[in-house]
């Protein structure tokens, strides 16, 4: 301090002035630290975030049973941590009658057969399980999954599929295999393994074959994408070949968001259904495009409190409509076309199975329409255009909670009486809000549960 300063400065004050200059240095030490410390905890975070990337990359066990020639893998992860964030939630008293009833109509609930099917759930699929779509030599493509289960899970899991009437049993060299029948003609089997940590299915039986007997390092196109951080509550982590999608749902407690990166164009036009106050929820896609299948618009309605669904699918051309149409027809009726009766509505040429069933379908142009119950085919935008022209990657819902309010009261109270005949909306009722879309503009959707 210079002589001409110390001569304005009065007694006492350097002593405050060094006091003062104290407590500015200790602040800045403190705040220093408090950002160093801060830094810290995210850099530590952001590592654990890269950790789990690289967990679904390269390091489960479940991914390095995927085949390295893969198209997409999905992975669904850790959902006991999730089963555990919504007991306080509506949708976990839904889940819990459903689980009641044995997943069945006209079943009275028992709480015993609940808990039972809850926990065997969870052994199979609560710690993760991997979905992966292979290429063939023929158009369609091949699946395969694969479960890390609950330790001891093994067992009660074959002594189900051993005593399944549609299950077959097969013993070979070092596995014994299920097969499950199916009546898609385009799987009409489906390939079951267990080992002790692992369970495996698939589509084709040497895909499953090579699964089950070692380990490898996964999808090549998996490996080759650079290291990045995931949300640690990340419960479903997808990613394609191409286009290079990536898609992550995660989130906790009541509310839960998907986000996808890498939104790609596709050589698909987003189907539409009209929508009125008796509209539920409604989505349009054209996701199905990226794996060679025909783009969709579900719709969900409610009349005289029930539900009443159709989903319209949109083809690359009208003979590709026609021969789903066709493959449709004789999956309900088998070898016995008299049982359909055709009908007209709105000039849209529909037909229907003689007898019971609600179930009814209607094709027009390169659209085809499979509806149940009162439902008009005159809300439904077939599309005729021959061409088929590309746009941007689309997923979008829409929620009307106010048609199914009667419904969120009947879960607050516990009133069932109503379950059989409106599931759906039981579970819907659930959801409080769906914000967001996924399209050229936007990347993400968030759901709030009640």
């Amino acid at each position: 301090m210079s002589t001409s300063e110390k001569n304005w400065i009065r007694p006492g004050d350097e002593l405050k002035l060094r006091v003062l200059r104290g407590v500015v240095i200790s602040v800045c030490l403190i705040c220093a630290a408090f950002l160093s410390y801060r830094g810290y905890q995210w850099w530590e975070k952001y590592q654990k975030r890269k950790a789990l990337f690289v967990y679904f990359q390269k390091n489960s066990p479940v991914t390095k049973r995927i085949p390295a020639d893969a198209l997409l893998y999905a992975n669904l992860y850790d959902l006991k941590r999730v089963h555990e964030d919504l007991r306080d939630t509506s949708l976990y008293k839904v889940f819990s009658h459903w689980l009641d009833t044995g997943m069945a109509e006209n079943e009275k609930p028992n709480p015993l057969l609940g808990g039972m099917l809850e926990k065997t759930i969870l052994n199979i699929i609560g710690e993760e399980i991997g979905l992966a779509l292979l290429p063939s030599q023929k158009e369609k493509l091949h699946f395969l999954s694969v479960a890390r289960i609950t330790a001891g899970s093994d067992f009660l899991i074959n002594l189900a599929l051993s005593s399944a009437k549609n299950v077959e049993k097969i013993d070979s060299e070092d596995a014994i295999l299920y097969r499950v029948k199916t009546k898609d003609p385009d799987y009409p089997a489906i390939w079951i393994a267990v080992d002790d940590d692992l369970a495996y299915a698939s589509s084709n039986l040497k895909r499953l074959q090579q699964a089950y007997r070692k380990e490898g390092t996964g999808p090549d196109f998996l490996k080759n994408l650079s290291v990045h951080g995931i949300p640690e509550d990340t419960m479903l982590f997808f990613n394609s070949k191409e286009p290079q999608i990536e898609a992550l749902v995660h989130g906790e407690g009541h509310n839960y968001r998907l986000e996808l990166s890498g939104i790609p164009t596709l050589n698909g036009t987003v189907p539409d259904i009209e929508s009125d106050t008796r509209q539920v929820v409604r989505v349009r896609t054209n996701a199905p495009a990226f794996i060679g299948r025909p783009t969709a618009a579900y719709s969900l309605q409610v009349i005289d409190g029930k539900p009443v669904s159709a989903v319209l699918l949109g083809f690359s051309d009208a003979a590709g409509a026609a021969r789903y149409e066709e493959s449709l027809l004789t999956h309900m009726t088998g070898e016995a076309p008299e049982m359909l009766q055709p009908f007209n509505s709105g000039g849209i040429d529909c037909r229907r199975k003689i007898g019971a069933s609600e179930d009814f379908v209607c094709r027009s142009g390169r659209s085809l329409l499979l509806a149940r119950g009162n439902f008009s085919p005159a809300m439904a935008k077939f599309v005729q255009n021959k061409t088929e022209p590309e746009s941007p990657f689309v997923f979008s819902v829409e929620l009307n909670k106010t048609a199914i309010h009667e419904f969120e009261q009947l879960v607050k109270q516990k009133d069932w009486s109503r379950f059989n005949n409106a599931l759906p909306f039981y579970f819907l009722s659930c959801i409080k809000q769906i914000k967001g879309e996924i399209n050229s503009t936007a990347n993400q959707i968030s759901i709030e549960l009640e």
